[in-house]
């Protein structure tokens, strides 16, 4: 998936065209790089799906409350607050 670092040590992860499965796959896996590096924030690109189905933003947003994150959103992205 498309992962970048932008100049204010924030990383995104663009999670457009995925399933929920590869989703999750991907969101665990860029959560561990992210502690990893020791970053403290970053953004999540969902999109806000087909037919205004927002499946990969419901999800993701379900997910990030799972695991007792703190974010903010707007249509389709996540601004996540990380803890290391």
């Amino acid at each position: 998936m498309k992962k970048k670092k932008t100049s204010l040590n924030i990383k995104t992860l663009d999670l457009h065209g995925l399933s929920k499965l590869d989703a999750e796959f991907e969101l665990e896996d860029f959560f561990i790089q992210l502690k990893e590096d020791n970053i403290k924030k970053c953004k999540i690109i969902t999109g806000w799906g087909k037919e205004k189905k927002p499946v990969l933003f419901t999800f993701t947003k379900e997910w990030l409350e799972g695991k007792g994150y703190e974010f903010d959103y707007d249509l389709g992205s996540f601004l996540v607050y990380l803890n290391n």
